[in-house]
């Protein structure tokens, strides 16, 4: 490896673990708000961004270290650039892990929108699968070679093909949850107005990924005797982890809206305190007519009841609360 400057080495290094840690932040700031409203989602869901959370604060742990082994203890030594600390390879199967689970989350939600469309799960999978492997040789080889140029010369073509999966992947799957999203749209007018919403954070949210990956594989192929490459490979595993917990908390909202059976609200006539709530557009979470709470539900819609209970709260028919569990069950 040649000698570029401290700045595009150690420097980028140094910069990656800011940036990565920030983002770090954010994930635990999410996970925080997730936890807080999540009371109706499933104990698997809740365990499976329990666990992205802590894979994802032991790869910031790992790169903080990383920081350390090369600015502190190797102080004074520029040519330490090129060595490959065991952390290193640590950081990037890391990465693979949260890349294979936020996606695979998000295959599974394409798959159950799609009712079952295999065209699109299969090779999708696939490319996720492929990629997780090409990870864990990159990983292996790294800890192997122990050097950034040996390992460019001997296996630059498994990470260059592993940053393309996952670029593809992210494509794909983005393009996935738009197209069968938007379709449900049109089949839960009720939820229209915020699933639009709930799109464009999903479009937002894999563009990004994307973005990052596409950054990361481009500075690796046009310069692989500097370390941006991996300074941008630090913060991948972060945005895929904000994604996943921005997808799961644009559900939620302050206001309650309570869906409730016809034989909990027997008539309209009956209740002195109905208010015309029709034409508003309203964010909301749901529960279940036996007050037990599915989580938090974010919808908007021209179309709304025409009731209002005591304490504020809008009631649905049961025929609408049938259409919104339709609208987010993904």
């Amino acid at each position: 490896m040649s000698s570029p400057p401290l700045t595009l080495t150690l420097g980028a290094l140094q910069a990656g673990t800011l940036v990565s840690t920030a983002l770090s932040g954010a994930v635990g700031f999410q996970s925080f708000l997730y936890w807080r409203s999540s009371h109706g989602d499933p104990k698997e869901l809740k365990a499976f961004v329990f666990f992205v959370w802590a894979l994802d604060a032991v790869q910031t742990s790992l790169i903080a270290v990383v920081s350390w082994q090369y600015l502190i203890h190797s102080f004074s030594n520029p040519s330490i650039a090129d060595h490959i600390f065991p952390t290193i390879p640590a950081t990037v199967s890391f990465t693979a892990l949260l890349t294979f689970l936020v996606n695979g989350y998000f295959i599974m939600r394409v798959h159950k929108l799609s009712k079952g469309n295999w065209w699109f799960t299969l090779p999708t999978t696939f490319f996720l699968v492929a990629r997780l492997g090409l990870a864990f040789v990159s990983t292996a080889e790294m800890v192997r070679l122990k050097s950034f140029d040996r390992f460019h010369d001997g296996f630059g073509p498994v990470f260059t093909a592993g940053l393309s999966l996952s670029a593809l992947t992210d494509i794909l799957v983005t393009l996935g949850q738009g197209y069968y999203l938007r379709d449900r749209i049109r089949g839960v007018p009720i939820a229209a107005k915020a699933m639009k919403e709930y799109v464009f954070v999903a479009d937002n949210n894999g563009a990004a990924t994307c973005l990052v990956a596409l950054a990361s594989l481009i500075c690796w192929v046009t310069m692989p005797n500097n370390l941006v490459f991996m300074a941008l490979h630090f913060c991948i595993g972060k945005i895929y982890s904000n994604s996943l917990l921005a997808s799961l908390n644009i559900r939620r909202s302050d206001m309650r809206v309570k869906i409730i059976a016809p034989a909990q609200v027997p008539t309209i006539e009956r209740q002195s305190h109905v208010q015309d709530l029709e034409h508003q557009s309203t964010f909301s979470s749901v529960e279940h007519g036996s007050s037990e709470s599915i989580g938090y539900v974010t919808f908007a819609s021209s179309h709304r009841t025409n009731t209002r209970s005591e304490d504020g709260s809008a009631i649905l028919s049961f025929a609408e609360e049938k259409d919104v569990r339709a609208g987010y069950e993904v």
